[in-house]
């Protein structure tokens, strides 16, 4: 019994704030279909599309197609990099603003014992908008996440929950005053539904912190490795 309080504490040190924000926000819906591939040992190629759906679900407010490489180095180490096209129609509904952002990564994965794992993820992201021209705006980011993995056996679930935060390194069209962007707060499961293809169901809160607002996610996700 105290052995299982140890493993819940953990999730309850992330989980716990996702509930205290009010019950006002705007409700989305990002929808996700992901594809990796391991042409050779150590090396995965993934491929992402991802609509999100703004205003209670009515309106289509931004998609986009990820690329991205990664390589493992050992069982703790792996990193990538990445490419990412965005159409943003957030600010302008009726018009689509074309973005480009490229990131690199670094993953750090661990046990904390048979049950639990967890995993860090630092990110550097630059993005520009139109086109790869400095004299658009350009936005530099540092991201950085916590994950952690309960490995639920007896129902072959994967529980997990995460804590995210965005700093700003760089805006070229306004001063810089607030460095914290954005905090995220997920929780979710993961359930294989057939040979090679996951169901990834979550919810996530993000706290914009230097627009003073909250919304809510739903994030389903399928993927499928070959």
């Amino acid at each position: 019994m105290k052995k299982k309080i140890s493993q819940i504490k953990y999730f309850f040190l992330i989980v716990f704030p996702v509930f205290l924000y009010s019950q006002d926000a705007d409700f989305q819906n990002w929808c996700n279909l992901e594809f990796n591939y391991k042409p050779i040992k150590k090396i995965e190629i993934g491929f992402t599309s991802s609509a999100r759906y703004t205003n209670d679900h009515s309106l289509l407010s931004r998609y986009f197609f990820d690329f991205n490489i990664r390589r493992k180095h050992n069982q703790f180490i792996s990193y990538s990099v990445g490419y990412r096209r965005i159409y943003d129609r957030s600010v302008r509904p009726l018009e689509t603003d074309k973005k480009h952002r490229l990131y690199c990564d670094a993953y750090y994965k661990n046990k904390i014992n048979k049950t639990i794992k967890y995993s860090l993820r630092f990110r550097l992201q630059g993005q520009t908008d139109s086109d790869f021209s400095f004299n658009q705006n350009v936005k530099n980011k540092f991201r950085q996440k916590i994950k952690f993995i309960y490995d639920l056996k007896d129902s072959n679930l994967d529980f997990y929950s995460s804590l995210e935060t965005f700093l700003f390194v760089y805006e070229s069209n306004k001063n810089i005053d607030q460095v914290f962007e954005k905090i995220r707060y997920q929780i979710g499961i993961v359930k294989p539904l057939i040979k090679n293809l996951d169901l990834n169901v979550s919810f996530l809160i993000q706290q914009n912190i230097d627009e003073s607002s909250v919304f809510y996610v739903m994030r389903p996700k399928l993927t499928y490795s070959f």
